[in-house]
């Protein structure tokens, strides 16, 4: 059996095309993610996320560096109208 892959799936189309479908498949999941950060948040973790495929928000903070939950909400509330859901 293939690991991540169905025996049957592996049966079907054998051990290597079986391997790219669940590699698309969690590559698919990955790049439907997003990840909100603080607007302070360090460089590092924009390189690391777009490495990943994954959608970085940044989100405003207040004056005592607290990300905005109002700014945060609009985020989310932005992605789900977009059709993202994780």
């Amino acid at each position: 059996m293939v690991a991540g892959v169905s025996g049957a799936a592996a049966e079907v189309w054998g051990p290597e095309k079986a391997r790219l479908f669940s590699a698309l498949a969690i590559v698919g999941y990955v790049r439907n993610l997003a990840l909100y950060v603080s607007g302070e948040t360090h460089s590092s973790i924009d390189r690391a996320v777009r490495l990943l495929g994954v959608r970085l928000r940044r989100i405003p903070t207040d004056a005592d560096l607290r990300l905005d939950v109002a700014s945060l909400a609009a985020a989310v509330a932005d992605d789900r109208a977009a059709g993202r859901r994780r």
